[in-house]
């Protein structure tokens, strides 16, 4: 998933599942999509559930793991659930 102007963290992360919040653009979109690249399992939320949708499209597009989840149903959303979806993935 690295590309030449790609920062790397060094794939400190492989194999981390990450939440990151307000992935639907701005910072929240660049981390996830770092994280993604570094090797970490993305768990991809927000209020704009269709950028979110497009911030893991390209994550996967590139090779990269995880999900997109709109933020409203992580208020009623429980950790177990969303390691459970995610598994099932």
């Amino acid at each position: 998933m690295t590309t030449p102007s790609s920062p790397s963290v060094g794939g400190r992360v492989a194999g981390a599942i990450a939440v990151v919040t307000g992935a639907a653009a701005g910072i929240g979109q660049s981390t996830a999509l770092l994280l993604a690249r570094e090797g970490a399992t993305v768990i991809v939320t927000g209020l704009d559930l269709p950028g979110a949708q497009q911030t893991y499209d390209t994550l996967a597009a590139a090779g990269g793991a995880g999900t997109a989840v709109d933020i409203g149903h992580l208020r009623v959303y429980h950790a177990a659930q969303m390691d459970a979806d995610l598994v099932r993935q």
